[in-house]
């Protein structure tokens, strides 16, 4: 064969894979069916008198040709999920197609700020959604911009500390399963716990004593909108936004960020991101009325109503106990009166650590086909998108994280959801 190559569009790619994410949608809704059909004749043979018995054959015959058309639309379930698994797989793309533009951001930033620094990045070849990997560039180009203007040391500083002139920024790719792991890793002074503590008490924020000493509860604050421990701006501030910019691309990526700091030896972030953004393998749960989901990569724990017992604060299930919460109360909905027995509870990652969620049903867990939630919903804040159910329906899908920071701060709700709803709502202006 001569040509083993052809190039298609990436909008004709994505295209397909819609359409393939709407079969597999319609598919599940024709099995839906055939149950629905199978339940209603045995209901029928049950309820027909006994004069009916000569049409027991006919009964048997139709059963049979229900079976036979529930066995065909699971093949065709089968088929559809590997052609919708083959059309993803077609728009993956290596991680190193951005490594040459990372390189020349190390390499900028480095000049303008007087530091000397190299990239080193491995895993190249990890093959990722090209959305993902489009969506990822900005973060990753704001993680560069920090490692070199806050992460290394001048090079006179760091020779007479005993470390190279030149340091070292590590990006590591890896694959497990359905989630792209990025470890970004440098060799500088660290975070300054006391620095970032004093600035926490500039800015009048809120922290116990615990906050107030241990670095668990530090390093996150350098997560906040706005929040440096500089005095000074450097040369590249105005080139784009600091860490919290990469928080909230990776929650918008339905994703975690894990921050590690050792004084003196460097810094170590690590961004956890869906590989394939397109499926989302999420728990389907009711609150109230509604049916909402969470992403499985959130949840910690599923415990079976009755089995806990909570003061309002802590939810308490054998030798465990996490922060308690009404995942209603933070969605904003009207919440249930207490009852005997105690709801079923989900245990899931949130801002500070595990907390227990109060739900009113469990109902399942499995792989969702996921839509975007458009301009306008997504300046809706903690939700992620939207699953679409087997009957043709569509639940949210809700990163918890960020509904616990919405809750505990409800002023910053509102002002995003403003000036999400500006963009929306304000054209672009020409040339922009």
């Amino acid at each position: 064969m001569w040509v083993q190559q052809a190039q298609v569009d990436l909008s004709q790619v994505d295209r397909w894979v819609r359409q393939a994410g709407q079969g597999r949608v319609q598919q599940g809704q024709v099995g839906r069916l055939l149950d629905q059909i199978e339940q209603a004749l045995l209901q029928l043979r049950a309820e027909a008198p006994a004069s009916a018995e000569a049409w027991g054959p006919r009964w048997a015959a139709l059963a049979q040709q229900v079976r036979a058309c529930q066995a065909l639309c699971h093949t065709h379930g089968v088929r559809l999920r590997e052609h919708h698994a083959q059309l993803m797989a077609a728009r993956q793309v290596p991680v190193g197609t951005l490594a040459p533009h990372w390189q020349q951001t190390v390499h900028e930033t480095a000049q303008l700020t007087g530091r000397q620094a190299r990239l080193v990045i491995e895993g190249e070849a990890v093959r990722v959604d090209h959305d993902t990997l489009d969506q990822l560039a900005e973060p990753v180009q704001h993680l560069l911009y920090n490692a070199v203007d806050h992460g290394m040391e001048p090079p006179e500083r760091r020779v007479a500390l005993g470390k190279p002139a030149q340091g070292t920024i590590h990006l590591q790719f890896s694959r497990d399963g359905q989630t792209l792991r990025l470890v970004c890793r440098d060799d500088g002074p660290g975070l300054d716990p006391k620095a970032i503590r004093d600035r926490a008490m500039a800015l009048g924020l809120d922290m116990g004593p615990e906050a107030l000493l241990t670095p668990e509860h530090l390093h996150p604050l350098v997560l906040l909108p706005g929040f440096s421990t500089r005095d000074q701006v450097s040369a590249v501030s105005g080139l784009g936004g600091g860490l919290d910019v990469v928080a909230q691309r990776i929650r918008a990526l339905q994703g975690h960020l894990h921050l590690a700091s050792t004084p003196g030896q460097g810094c170590t972030i690590t961004l956890s991101v869906p590989a394939q953004p397109a499926s989302q393998h999420a728990l389907l749960v009711r609150v109230g009325q509604e049916r909402v989901a969470l992403p499985t990569r959130s949840v910690l724990h599923v415990l079976p109503a009755g089995e806990t017992f909570s003061d309002g604060l802590m939810l308490r299930y054998r030798d465990q106990s996490w922060p308690h919460a009404r995942l209603a109360a933070w969605l904003g909905w009207p919440t249930r009166m207490a009852t005997a027995v105690s709801p079923p509870q989900v245990v899931v990652q949130g801002e500070r650590g595990a907390v227990a969620l109060e739900v009113d049903e469990i109902i399942e867990a499995r792989e969702w086909v996921v839509q975007s939630a458009g301009a306008l919903l997504s300046s809706v804040p903690g939700l992620l998108g939207g699953c679409l159910t087997q009957d043709g329906q569509v639940v949210v899908l809700l990163d918890p994280a960020a509904l616990e920071h919405y809750a505990r701060h409800p002023e910053v709700r509102a002002q995003r959801a403003r000036a999400r709803l500006g963009e929306v709502a304000s054209p672009p202006r020409p040339g922009s």
